[in-house]
């Protein structure tokens, strides 16, 4: 290619954005060459800081930097109108391995990155086609390939990076990575969804500023006392109406420090505990009522044996069903609370969870099971299922009594959404069994089965050999709390219950596959 061509009239300054100083040296003394007026940057944000003072008629951005890559570079000047008439070239020494859609990232050209002697003439090439050939409604092309070859290795490195940053941006919790000053070089979907931010106008931003100005120090202090090796700081802050737990944790890269930020919104969570702890209140109240409506009747009938003894059967029914219903609840706080506890600073209140959350083992298992899986998406019913059922027995189970128990969900596998209020359905069915089904008796079996029936419909079936439903226990009219768990579980699932009790029971589930697009 020729070297006469001349850069045009309308581009008098040029930015270079490449972490090699070998090219920012070479990119200078090309332009300089060429009467142009030449800045330079050694990353994404180097670049960003830069342009809140500069604006250049022409930036040469590599595509692989840290703190801010050309890519998002790319996307976040084009969002922006006073760069709307700048031309943006990508520079790229992965050409050959990768198939780069430059225009995707808002760039006019790309160059291939290879030795300078041959570079340079092409540089000069475009930059001599900018508004002629190459424009912003015709972009060019990527040129310079002819003087490079595909590298295995480097190929490999890309299928590694883009396969982590796919998980990355697919994990629910939202990760940002700052420098240390708290200046944002990375984020992921989950991130921008938290702060309704989009990813142009979030990086290059300080983190602390995202919050109110009490709360600022606090955040940069935290940041600044994170160490590489040492335990995440942790803290709580509010942002906009919501409240955010962040752990922050610094990660020491041949000697740059960069500070990673995990953050997770415990609002609808923090509501939770506070309605469930004040249902508990309630419930407590009522005990505490029951207790002493049933004193004031035992001393008004004193006198009456007959009527005395009735009323106080009738009582202890009544305290039996209170009492049942407390400790579930105080179980679901449990839970609830455990799956926070980590989060809580030593203190009075993460006494209280520690005091309060063995109280519903069954759900946290139900939770750890299905969310803890590879796939997010679907889980394999077989798998969660045989262990959910297994940890239950063993809690309830004791060695008088000899348990058989089989589950069978081969080739089925669940949208987290039906998943998890049929694993909690389970757990209620069998708890309920092993507690109920096999009075006096030193053995029995316990079977769950689902299945998959014309693409259509999920059944699932939960069986005992045992004594049958007890006398006035009905799905259509609930009076246990048990029931009414599972009566609100299939109501949720849009599904229908068929009850058979002879000879023992089967509880047997429909649900339609509509349900999972819901």
């Amino acid at each position: 290619m020729s070297t006469a061509r001349r850069v045009p009239e309308s581009i008098r300054s040029v930015m270079v954005v490449d972490n090699d100083p070998g090219v920012l040296t070479f990119m200078t003394m090309l332009f300089e060459k060429e009467g142009l007026r030449v800045s330079t940057a050694e990353d994404g944000l180097a670049a960003l800081s830069l342009l809140e003072t500069e604006q250049p008629d022409l930036m040469l951005v590599d595509l692989v930097m840290p703190n801010i890559g050309g890519d998002k570079l790319g996307r976040i000047l084009r969002s922006q109108d006073r760069f709307s008439d700048t031309y943006l070239v990508m520079i790229s020494a992965i050409s050959p391995e990768e198939n780069i859609d430059y225009r995707r990232f808002g760039f006019d050209a790309c160059i291939a990155k290879g030795p300078f002697a041959k570079m340079g003439p092409i540089v000069l090439d475009v930059l001599a086609q900018l508004g002629t050939t190459i424009t912003r409604t015709s972009p060019g092309g990527i040129y310079g390939l002819e003087n490079l070859y595909k590298r295995e290795i480097t190929r490999e490195l890309l299928s590694t990076k883009r396969h982590a940053e796919l998980i990355i941006d697919n994990l629910s919790e939202s990760i940002l990575e700052t420098n240390r000053e708290g200046r944002i070089i990375f984020t992921n979907v989950a991130a921008t969804g938290l702060f309704g931010i989009p990813e142009e106008n979030f990086l290059s931003s300080n983190l602390p500023n995202l919050f109110s100005q009490e709360e600022r120090p606090v955040v940069t202090d935290r940041i600044t006392r994170a160490q590489p090796g040492r335990p995440p700081e942790s803290l709580t802050v509010r942002y906009q109406d919501r409240i955010v737990t962040l752990q922050i944790l610094a990660v020491d890269d041949d000697g740059v420090v960069s500070t990673i930020v995990i953050a997770q919104d415990v609002t609808d969570l923090k509501r939770s505990r506070e309605e469930l702890e004040s249902l508990v209140t309630a419930r407590t109240a009522e005990l505490a009522r029951a207790n002493e409506s049933l004193q004031q009747e035992i001393d008004n009938r004193i006198r009456f044996e007959g009527r005395l003894k009735a009323s106080i059967r009738e009582k202890e029914v009544m305290l039996d069903e209170i009492h049942h219903r407390v400790k579930n609840n105080l179980q679901l706080i449990s839970s609830l609370l455990n799956l926070s506890f980590n989060r809580v600073e030593a203190g009075p209140s993460r006494d209280i969870l520690q005091d309060t959350r063995r109280r519903i083992h069954s759900l946290a298992l139900v939770h750890d099971k299905l969310y803890g899986a590879q796939d997010l998406a679907l889980v394999d019913a077989q798998k969660y299922f045989q262990a959910l059922v297994e940890e239950v027995v063993q809690s309830l189970a004791d060695d008088t009594r000899t348990l058989h128990v089989s589950v069978d969900a081969r080739g089925v596998t669940l949208p987290i959404d039906i998943a998890v209020p049929c694993a909690l359905i389970i757990n209620e069915l069998i708890t309920n069994a092993i507690k109920h089904a096999f009075s006096g008796r030193n053995s029995g079996s316990l079977r769950v089965r689902l299945v998959e029936e014309n693409d259509r419909l999920y059944i699932l079936e939960v069986t005992d050999d045992g004594t049958g439903l007890p006398e006035g226990v009905s799905f259509d009219n609930p009076r246990s709390l048990g029931v009414r768990i599972v009566t609100v579980l299939v109501r949720q699932l849009d599904g229908t219950l068929e009850v058979a009790s002879d000879g023992g029971t089967r509880i047997r589930l429909l649900i339609p596959r509509a349900a999972e697009e819901e």
